[in-house]
């Protein structure tokens, strides 16, 4: 109990408060391919208690729980510090998704601009701050390299709703909470579930206790609305084992091989930014739907150069700029707390 009392002070509700709000910008760090939460903890403060919090939830935290010693399972976990974050994220999820939602259907163009311009300043950052080039680390950068290729060349369109891929999506999602640099949407978007799992089934969510508050129950009932809250749900179950594992994963991982693990990050990163790029139609197929419906589906997308006279390609070009610049100057302050994911290894 010593060792959480060191990172967790004394709380008054104002500071839950401002921890609630620090979730908000976190879980909307999370919802941006291209920008980890992890570094938005970081910037915020509050990355090292989140990772240690995180790792509490352990067997000897769940003995107390299951033997009802509940209020020392509440201080072991620092669990009200837990919640918090948990409810900001949340909150960030519900809000910011409808956004999203609006800007890939109105401004396609630009919002990939604003994307892929924050995963090349992820990628840039990540280069820079790298310093242990070796033989084996470059092998390793290869085969992360190797591995976005294939994954972006990939076809996960007739499982992009099997609830075994959609619960291990869950668990990939993590990473850009767990690990300062590695964006979650980012690996969801090359799975190609982004929008199913960060848009389309949150906000069937919404729409759904939105109903409920005024007493209207249709959207419960409607058997297309009811699926994506089922896969809101598995997903959700997916993101909460990820979240308990993955802090244990890494921590293993980053105390053994981080250098090895840093440049296979580097290497997936670089080969994956194919699937980003801004210029590119929407390729759709025919799907039938669990209500015998058939609906047109984006099943992939293919890429084009832009015109370099049209004034819309250097609007774009423009936000890909303020896009890798935005990612820069977060992680540049992260990077000043970064003794914080010294932890990691403790």
């Amino acid at each position: 109990m010593k060792e959480i009392n060191k990172i967790a002070p004394p709380r008054t509700w104002l500071d839950y408060l401002l921890l609630w709000v620090k979730g908000i910008v976190m879980g909307t760090a999370n919802k941006v391919p291209g920008v980890s939460g992890g570094t938005a903890a970081l910037v915020l403060g509050f990355y090292e208690e989140f990772i240690f919090s995180l790792r509490r939830i352990n067997a000897v935290s769940l003995k107390m729980l299951f033997t009802g010693h509940f209020k020392d399972f509440w201080h072991y976990t620092n669990m009200a510090f837990l919640l918090c974050i948990l409810c900001g994220t949340v909150t960030s999820f519900f809000s910011i998704s409808l956004l999203i939602d609006y800007l890939m259907e109105h401004y396609s163009v630009q919002i990939w601009a604003v994307f892929f311009g924050m995963v090349v300043g992820s990628l840039m950052h990540l280069i820079r701050k790298y310093k242990a080039w070796s033989g084996g680390t470059v092998i390793s950068m290869l085969i992360g390299l190797f591995i976005g290729i294939s994954a972006g060349m990939l076809d996960y369109s007739q499982g992009s709703e099997n609830m075994i891929i959609i619960f291990l999506c869950g668990v990939i999602s993590v990473c850009g909470m767990t690990l300062p640099g590695l964006s979650g949407s980012f690996l969801l978007m090359i799975i190609g579930n982004y929008k199913l799992l960060m848009v389309d089934s949150v906000n069937a969510v919404f729409y759904a206790l939105k109903g409920l508050a005024v007493g209207d129950l249709s959207p419960i009932y409607d058997p297309e609305n009811f699926n994506l809250m089922v896969v809101c749900g598995v997903f959700t179950l997916g993101t909460i084992l990820g979240v308990i594992t993955f802090s244990h994963i890494l921590g293993y991982l980053l105390k053994r091989y981080p250098d090895t693990v840093v440049a296979v990050i580097i290497g997936f990163v670089a080969g994956s930014l194919g699937i980003m790029w801004p210029w590119k139609e929407n390729m759709y197929d025919a799907v039938t739907l669990p209500t015998g419906e058939v609906s047109q589906v984006v099943v992939g997308y293919d890429p084009y150069i832009p015109s370099l006279t049209a004034i819309d390609t250097w609007g774009a070009a423009t936000l890909i700029l303020a896009g890798i610049l935005m990612v820069l100057w977060v992680e540049a302050v992260g990077s000043r707390r970064s003794s914080s994911t010294q932890t990691l290894g403790k």
